[in-house]
């Protein structure tokens, strides 16, 4: 399976997901709708590694580590932690053995409140390259 599969159907679901924030104009207008769980604010991909170990900081400080899947090869993982969802600045760190440790600043805009189904961010996807420890 091709290696960015996984991640287009990740940034396609967010886009559609994106898309329908607006759809309602008023609260009346969603009543009757199900919503679904909110995407992740920040969904991880670590290129060629498949047993990544990844942390995120949220925004309000709190670090935490995020369920991951090992791939083949690579390691996927949604920082979805329904309590600290929100917009803001995630610090994304990674590490496996054999590979240097990786970190990465991830801003998570808020979008506009209203329509229905509206976390209040737009997700973002990262990903990282593993360098081989020497």
């Amino acid at each position: 399976m091709s290696r960015t599969l996984p991640v287009r159907a990740a940034l396609a679901v967010a886009a559609l997901a994106a898309a329908s924030l607006g759809a309602c104009a008023s609260d009346d207008d969603c009543r009757g709708i199900a919503c679904g769980a909110a995407l992740p604010p920040v969904t991880v991909v670590v290129r060629g590694v498949s047993d990544a170990v990844v942390t995120v900081a949220r925004p309000d400080g709190v670090a935490v580590q995020i369920a991951c899947s090992a791939g083949d090869p690579d390691t996927y993982c949604d920082a979805n932690t329904a309590e600290g969802s929100q917009p803001g600045t995630y610090v994304v760190h990674a590490e496996a053995i054999g590979y240097e440790p990786a970190d990465r600043e991830v801003v998570v805009d808020a979008t506009p409140p209203g329509g229905c189904c509206n976390p209040g961010y737009l997700g973002q996807t990262v990903t990282l390259d593993l360098e081989p420890s020497p």
